[in-house]
């Protein structure tokens, strides 16, 4: 089964993120596989160990992180749609506390004013309890995301 869109229906996310540095280098940032590493990690205390991306339709990406007490959280899927400096969909699976099951993350990359944003859905889930937890681990990779950006 493939999913096409995160439909509007259960818990999704939805966030916007504004930055000043121009839509390219995000997106770069975001999808690049060592720049990804310095960024994608919820927490203090936690790191990014391992990123992978095949950037292309069904290309497989990976990425590993682990926190202080050593426990490894994976998260990974195939990317659905690659529109380079603009767009970006695939598939997400890992990181459950429960049995894990396929979402949705769409992250489009748009010019604002002197800089530009990402809109990021990703859904649907299972319940709002999941929702909540992966928004929790959105919301500290985006603060990262946009240090690393140096913003």
């Amino acid at each position: 089964m493939i999913i096409e869109h995160a439909g509007a229906e259960g818990p999704v996310i939805t966030l916007r993120l504004d930055f000043r540095a121009p839509r390219d280098k995000v997106f770069k940032t975001w999808t690049d596989a060592e720049l990804i590493r310095k960024w994608y990690y919820p927490a203090p205390g936690f790191r990014c160990y391992v990123a992978e991306t095949d950037l292309r339709p069904l290309g497989a990406w990976r990425i590993g992180m682990t926190d202080d007490a050593e426990v490894d959280t994976v998260v990974r899927g195939h990317f659905i749609e690659v529109v380079p400096g603009s767009r970006v969909s695939y598939t997400w699976t890992g990181a459950c506390a429960k049995e894990q099951y396929w979402t949705l993350v769409t992250a489009r990359f748009v010019d604002r004013d002197k800089g530009s944003a990402i809109e990021l859905t990703h859904g649907v889930f299972e319940d709002e309890q999941d929702r909540a937890a992966h928004e929790m681990g959105w919301m500290g990779c985006l603060q990262h995301l946009a240090r690393e950006l140096g913003e």
